[in-house]
């Protein structure tokens, strides 16, 4: 049985990845259904949270066709039943981020 997270956990985990790009929109952490379970996503962004996660499940065709931002869709665990997207600004100035980022994923014990 897995053991059971709570929204500062998840806040914390979210709180690294913002901190790793400075170029950070948003962040959404989505189950396999497309149902969110942790965002953080600033007041009166263009997309909502539910829309976000179901894009961080999908695998063609996506909900944010038009975006002007760099998606990255990150598996949380082993069995890609969780999922995080980040909404990164562009320019793509930032790619030691991404090493940072797998670090984090991979440190974190949550999923």
């Amino acid at each position: 049985m897995k053991d059971v997270i709570n929204s500062t956990q998840i806040c914390h985990f979210l709180d690294d990845v913002e901190h790793n790009f400075p170029n950070f929109v948003a962040a959404v952490i989505s189950d396999s259904d497309g149902l969110p379970i942790g965002s953080k996503i600033p007041k009166g962004f263009q997309y909502q949270e539910n829309i976000l996660a179901l894009e961080a499940i999908t695998r063609n065709k996506g909900f944010l066709e038009n975006s002007n931002y760099i998606k990255v869709k990150v598996a949380l665990n082993e069995d890609k039943s969780v999922r995080l997207l980040l909404l990164l600004n562009k320019p793509k100035n930032y790619l030691n981020g991404f090493k940072n980022l797998k670090r984090i994923v991979q440190r974190q014990m949550l999923f």
